[in-house]
């Protein structure tokens, strides 16, 4: 499992101290993923206005750790089906769920606290780094600058 997070003081490559990352625009376009399912944009790819983006802070519902900061989500509607976030048992075969509504976000270091499985299929899923519980979104292996957080897997915290 690879784990990707930042603390405050730590900044992008090239960057100083004092400069405040700011929320890259959501430009979407039409598109198939393959795996276990299919992603389709229906937004329009302009660029993501303010209503779209997260207002509160996403954490997870387990330990209560921020994954990503208020506005660096853009709201994205598709359909792709993650496994269920239950602990499988032996002889259990794995179940999958059909989530519609993602958060999209641009960049994995965009997020304070996310971690990653191993690639399945060429879709990598994002779990909570700290209590690693998940899958609380995915990314395909060769899109890594979209990441998808399903809204109904988090909870958002309004500052």
């Amino acid at each position: 499992m690879e784990v990707i997070g930042k603390t405050a003081k730590e900044t992008q490559p090239g960057s100083t101290s004092q400069q405040t990352k700011e929320p890259e625009s959501c430009n979407t376009e039409d598109r198939t993923l393959p795996g276990t399912g299919t992603a389709q944009h229906t937004k329009d790819p302009e660029l993501c206005n303010t209503e779209d983006r997260n207002p509160g802070r996403l954490c997870c519902l387990r330990c209560g750790s921020v994954m990503l900061n208020p506005g660096f989500g853009c709201l994205s509607k598709q359909s792709f089906k993650l496994p269920t976030v239950t602990r499988k048992q032996e002889g259990q075969s794995e179940t999958w769920e059909s989530v519609d509504d993602y958060w999209m976000v641009k960049g994995m270091y965009t997020f304070e606290n996310i971690g990653f499985t191993n690639n399945k299929d060429g879709i990598k899923y994002l779990i909570c780094a700290d209590c690693e519980i998940g899958p609380v979104g995915y990314c395909h292996v060769t899109d890594t600058d979209s990441l998808y957080v399903a809204v109904s897997r988090v909870k958002e915290e309004l500052l």
